[in-house]
């Protein structure tokens, strides 16, 4: 018996026989030169056929797992057609006279690098996705239409990586879970294989290869392991694990379509935490009251240059449009620290996390600040969006967004565009902020607390060092302090507060937020059901008798 580690990302436990999936790579022979125009038609037909291929996908998307694994193909689509990517390998064949196939491996690995670097998860899958669509174009000019091999598999599949492409000639009625060398915890990948509800393994680098083939292996991604050749006892045990977590899931399934109330009758919204229309799918799929936090710095980075108001506008409209009635929660660009595209860098700072960023980086670039808050003001005619300010230390800060959104607003009367005034709240995460929030409350519309960031400003320790990782305490006293105070200067001032953080979506803590008086709690799509399903079963009432419970550790 073999056991291999990895990570668990879609839960499940599968038992059966092993298949290893490794693809056929295209091959290409050296390719001279054929001159400029002929090296750019034959990219356009690529581009056209690629671009048929990822319609026919985001259709059978449609059919495999619903409306919300179609934005994964969109994205897709939007790559292929982004000016920047095409005007880089139209520079690359008539500057740097490269045949169509090395101008676009080259011009999706630029593109790919610049985002690489940065720390944020969701920039990284950003560059994996510039990275397949710039592989699959590769591969349509040397005449690979695709591997279909998956259709037959059954049981668990293992792969060096898939693609979102791959995955959609997979059937989810044959194929038990999933074992990956490469793929992040939050990849389309994974977004997919938890739409189709195959378990999923990721990160087993101890060699998984062909000689694994026919094995009967376990899936256990409840521990992120992969066993193969189990004994006989380590199967029952496993068989009857199994068991128990599919009870356990079909129990925590009811709660998909139920409004989050306590056992006392006390209403509490759920939201979703979003970087752009791809983390919808998941937020739909389990019924959220809203998009608690749209992170709109991502549509910034990993471009050449910043997207225009039209560009913003169609992407917030979107979103709005299929949140339907229910609240978006837009945030400024919180750009600067490790979020700063190159084309906006004014100099190398010393200490970026405590340097130009969030709104004080806007309201240096006050002509990107206009922009992005005109866009939003057209887009809210389409839906409920509200604006939301980050990492405010004054109420000058305040004002001067509103100053702004009144010159906005009478640039869009003149020119008659359609546009829609929109709730103003703050974001909670400096204790500056913190600590004069009863002012903040009295001149804004809603508080959402930045539990992350909150607490690194608190006890003074980068979240992003990971020499730190043993140090930093999201329960620290201090932190505990002010979240308590800005609660407090919310009810005063009678407008709603939530929770925007990691702390949202800790369910041995939300007891303790709700009874202080938090009204929502925004977190990733994935802890949704289980947070609903804590708060279903508390008692408001309970938890406010016995406060004493936290005061020795958060007083």
């Amino acid at each position: 018996m073999t056991r291999l580690q990895g990570t668990g990302v879609v839960s499940g436990i599968a038992i059966g026989v092993l298949t290893f999936y490794e693809k056929e790579t295209a091959v290409i022979h050296n390719r001279t030169y054929a001159g400029a125009e002929q090296e750019e038609h034959r990219v356009g037909e690529a581009v056209s056929q690629l671009d048929i291929e990822l319609i026919t996908l985001k259709d059978a998307a449609l059919t495999s797992v619903g409306s919300q694994g179609v934005s994964l193909f969109e994205a897709y689509r939007m790559i292929l057609q982004d000016l920047l990517f095409l005007e880089e390998i139209h520079a690359l064949i008539y500057r740097d006279r490269m045949c169509a196939e090395d101008a676009v491996l080259e011009a999706g690995r630029s593109l790919a690098a610049t985002l690489l670097p940065m720390e944020d998860a969701y920039l990284k899958q950003r560059a994996e996705d510039v990275k397949a669509v710039s592989q699959r174009l590769y591969e349509k000019l040397v005449g690979d239409h695709g591997d279909e091999t998956l259709e037959q598999v059954q049981g668990i599949l293992a792969a060096q990586t898939l693609t979102p492409a791959e995955m959609m000639h997979i059937s989810r009625e044959n194929v038990s879970a999933i074992v990956l060398e490469h793929a992040a915890e939050n990849s389309h990948i994974a977004i997919l294989a938890g739409l189709m509800d195959i378990p999923l393994i990721v990160g087993v680098r101890q060699g998984l290869g062909p000689d694994m083939n026919g094995l009967t292996a376990i899936a256990d991604a409840e521990r992120g392991a992969l066993i193969l050749s189990p004994t006989e006892e380590v199967l029952k045990q496993m068989e009857k694990r199994r068991e128990q977590f599919l009870e356990a899931k079909e129990l925590l399934q009811q709660y998909a379509d139920r409004d989050t109330v306590t056992a006392d009758g006390k209403r509490i919204r759920i939201e979703a935490n979003i970087s752009g229309l791809v983390d919808l799918d998941g937020a739909l799929q389990y019924n959220v009251d809203g998009v608690g936090l749209f992170r709109t710095e991502f549509l910034f980075l990993g471009r050449k240059e910043a997207p225009n108001e039209e560009q913003q506008y169609r992407i917030y409209r979107k979103v709005a449009e299929r949140m339907g009635d229910k609240p978006v929660v837009i945030r400024i660009m919180d750009l600067g620290a490790d979020k700063m595209p190159d084309y906006l860098k004014t100099g190398e700072e010393e200490n970026p996390a405590m340097g130009l960023r969030g709104i004080r980086f806007c309201l240096e670039k006050k002509g990107l600040l206009r922009t992005q808050l005109s866009a939003i003001l057209r887009a809210a005619v389409h839906g409920r969006i509200s604006l939301l300010i980050p990492m405010v230390v004054s109420l000058s800060e305040v004002l001067q967004v509103r100053e702004i959104l009144e010159d906005v607003k009478r640039m869009l009367t003149l020119t008659g565009e359609p546009f829609r005034m929109v709730p103003v709240g703050v974001m909670i995460e400096t204790p500056a902020a913190a600590l004069i929030s009863d002012t903040l409350a009295r001149n804004v519309d809603f508080f959402s607390i930045g539990t992350n960031d909150l607490t690194q400003y608190t006890i003074a320790m980068d979240r992003q060092n990971a020499k730190l990782k043993n140090y930093i305490n999201p329960y620290h006293p201090a932190v505990f302090r002010l979240i308590r105070m800005a609660v407090d200067s919310a009810q005063k001032a009678g407008i709603p507060v939530s929770i925007c953080g990691e702390l949202a979506g800790d369910v041995t803590l939300c007891p303790y937020l709700i009874s202080i008086g938090v009204t929502a709690l925004s977190v990733s799509p994935t802890r949704v059901l289980t947070l609903r399903k804590t708060i279903c079963e508390m008692r408001v009432d309970d938890y406010t008798d016995r406060n004493d419970q936290w005061k020795e550790y958060f007083s």
